[in-house]
């Protein structure tokens, strides 16, 4: 099986952030969290939280510059590409309610 990798994105709450928007992000946070272990207990073979404010960046952009961060690290191999392996993406708030037997096909889809 060719390696997986799984990115989570998180937006950050921004400076000044009132302590309702703070708790929602911190949630977010803590799920990403448990989103990564549970990938990699799936099989995945990396999960990445990829975390920062809002920045004004699409995320079209900010994924671009996740992936060609990675590239960067791996030498040129970009996950997703023939033979390099499968790619996952998700925000940090999303499938709070995925069980292992989701993650794990997800993780063979990839």
């Amino acid at each position: 099986m060719r390696p997986v990798v799984v990115l989570i994105f998180h937006a950050e709450a921004p400076n000044g952030a009132g302590p309702l928007v703070r708790a929602l992000a911190e949630t977010r946070r803590e799920l990403a969290e448990g989103q990564r272990a549970a990938f990699l207990a799936a099989g995945a073979d990396e999960a990445e939280i990829v975390a920062g404010p809002a920045d004004g960046l699409s995320f079209g952009e900010r994924l671009t510059d996740a992936i060609r961060a990675r590239s960067a690290r791996a030498g040129g191999a970009v996950p997703g590409d023939a033979g390099v392996g499968g790619l996952i993406v998700l925000g940090s708030g999303s499938i709070p309610l995925a069980r292992a037997a989701d993650l794990r096909r997800f993780v063979e889809i990839a």
